[in-house]
Order: structure tokens, then sequence, then C-alpha cells
């Protein structure tokens, strides 16, 4: 029974794949933005404290522009034209487009604040947010136009 359920079960993530021709590609893309989110996450607890050292943020901040340039990458990959991508998974994956584009920026955005002087902590913080908001939205898109 159970090696009925089995075969059963690996048939139907075998389908679900063939079905979208870039659910595996998906998948790294979901990674890839938690990896971001993760990251931008740790900022904003970072930059709650007064006196932040900017260099470990410095720091952090090259990771969340190297993920983000992954995550550019892998968007730039995913395959629009094959014939069974579906309208609705079409539409999500140029959703994700737009959102790794805005992504981009506010990194960009971070990229500048900290070369700025003086440092503000608070706006650096609002743009880490940011980040982490954006990234949830590219896990989610990328899980619908999985399917």
């Amino acid at each position: 029974m159970k090696t009925i359920a089995g075969v059963m079960l690996a048939g139907l993530l075998a389908g679900s794949a063939l079905a979208n021709p870039n659910a595996n590609h998906l998948d790294e893309v979901r990674s890839a933005a938690q990896k971001v989110r993760g990251e931008a996450a740790a900022l904003v607890t970072e930059l709650k404290n007064k006196n932040a050292d900017l260099s470990e943020i410095g720091e952090r901040m090259r990771v969340v522009d190297a993920h983000a340039n992954e995550l550019k990458t892998l968007i730039d990959r995913l395959d629009f034209s094959h014939r069974d991508v579906t309208v609705v998974q079409r539409d999500e994956m140029n959703r994700l487009r737009e959102l790794v584009a805005i992504l981009g920026v506010f990194v960009d955005n971070k990229q500048t604040l900290l070369t700025t002087t003086p440092k503000r902590l608070d706006l650096l913080r609002a743009h880490a947010k940011g980040i982490v908001v954006r990234c949830d939205a590219i896990e989610r898109a990328a899980a619908k136009a999985r399917g």
C-alpha cells in the first residue's frame, strides 16, 4: 500500500514539473529570494542599534547585493516561450521580472546611502525593510508561477 502511494506521489511530482518547465528554476528563484530576505532582515536588526558597526553593515550589504545579482540572473534565464507555460505562469514570471527590477533599485539605493555622509541609519533600515518586503513578494510570485 505504501509503495503504491509512493509511486503515485512521485508521478504527481514529476507531472507537475513537466507541466511547468521552469519549476526547478523557480525553486532556485525562491531560494535566492530567501537568502536576500534573510540578509536584509539581519540588516534591519543591526540597524536598530544606534552604535551599529558600519563596516559590518557594509559587508552584509555586499552579500545582499551578490544574492540580488544572483536573483536577477535566475530571472533572466526563465523560459517564457515554452509551449507548456500557461498564461497565469507567464504573467507571474513577468511580475517576477518587475519585482526583481524594483528590488535592484532598493539595493542600489541602499549602496548609495552607505556611501553618503552622515550615515542615516533610519533610512538604511527603511530600505532594508523594503528589500524584505520585495523578497516576500518575489517568493509568493515564484510559488504562483511554479503552479
